[in-house]
């Protein structure tokens, strides 16, 4: 391979490395457009954990589990130790559309309380973001999305790729300027 091969290579396999390494950044700013602020119409469920299962129920029905009665079998909260055990449990539960998934994001707060996201991933994003503790849940927010956020994650990924190419370059530009202006300079031409 010839040197002037590689030099050309460098631009491509540098913007397919950023697009790829800054995917999850571009996951993370595009997640609040899907989220907005707690809507009840929205029929998604709620996790109430069991000691040998768990159970996804409607949270249009919440004033029926929550608050948890003292003798109550279930727990709003994800124990940390449990945590992958439920997410095998989510993984198996059923979904009411084909080729969907569960998923489950546990934030702590504090002792005692968890900020639940609870989403059904397929063809868009349809869940519910919830404060958990030990006595009850409230709902505070609704993920919903169709398929077209895919078109938003891409496109933060694309543009935060292409500004970062853009500094890439620039600063080589720079760089470089700077290291010829340094090494053009004949000795005896300056004053001093």
């Amino acid at each position: 391979m010839s040197l002037r091969f590689l030099s050309r290579m460098i631009l491509p396999v540098f913007l397919v490395g950023s697009l790829i390494g800054l995917f999850p950044l571009a996951v993370r700013l595009a997640n609040p457009f899907a989220t907005y602020p707690w809507n009840p119409a929205i029929d998604a469920r709620v996790l109430l954990i069991w000691p040998d299962r768990i159970e996804l129920r409607p949270i249009r029905a919440w004033s029926d589990f929550s608050p948890r009665s003292p003798n109550s079998g279930y727990t709003f909260l994800v124990p940390a130790e449990r945590q992958g055990w439920v997410t095998e449990q989510l993984r198996a539960y059923s979904t009411p559309t084909r080729n969907a998934s569960w998923h489950l994001r546990v934030k702590p707060i504090e002792a005692g309380k968890q900020e639940i996201e609870l989403e059904l991933l397929g063809d868009g994003i349809y869940g519910v973001v919830y404060e958990a503790s030990n006595e009850r849940i409230v709902p505070f927010g609704t993920r919903l999305a169709d398929p077209g956020f895919a078109f938003i994650v891409v496109g933060i990924d694309v543009a935060s790729s292409v500004v970062l190419l853009l500094v890439v370059l620039l600063s080589r530009r720079f760089w470089l300027r700077r290291r010829v202006t340094h090494t053009i300079r004949v000795p005896g031409t300056l004053r001093g």
